[in-house]
């Protein structure tokens, strides 16, 4: 599991997520909820949110501003084959930025296809 969080902290370093946000620890740690469950779907992404928001001891908006923001904060500076590796070429239909979830969810596939994570 040690090697899943530092892919986990590596991929967010490298789509431009510092770790001097908060928000970067809370998308690392519902990411390594996430990949505990055995189907990744947006409800296992809610309930990873939802269990980060109260190990944290944060509401769920406040959970996801955070996230949000360390998204927006680097996201001009991230690995653009990288990003298109995860997200591919389509991106986020009218959106600049993944939302939260969509991050989550798209990282935590990612790591549990090309890692074949169980």
């Amino acid at each position: 599991m040690a090697t899943i969080y530092r892919r986990i902290s590596q991929s967010l370093l490298n789509l431009g997520i510092a770790p001097n946000l908060r928000g970067y620890y809370y998308l690392k740690n519902s990411i390594n909820q996430c990949l505990l469950e055995n189907q990744i779907g947006y409800d296992s992404v809610r309930r990873a949110q939802e269990y980060t928001a109260n190990r944290f001891q944060k509401s769920l908006s406040n959970l996801q501003a955070a996230e949000s923001r360390a998204i927006l904060h680097g996201w001009d500076y991230r690995d653009m084959e990288l990003s298109e590796e995860i997200f591919g070429k389509n991106g986020f239909g009218k959106r600049k930025t993944p939302t939260s979830r969509q991050l989550i969810y798209a990282i935590s596939t990612w790591i549990k296809r090309t890692e074949n994570v169980d």
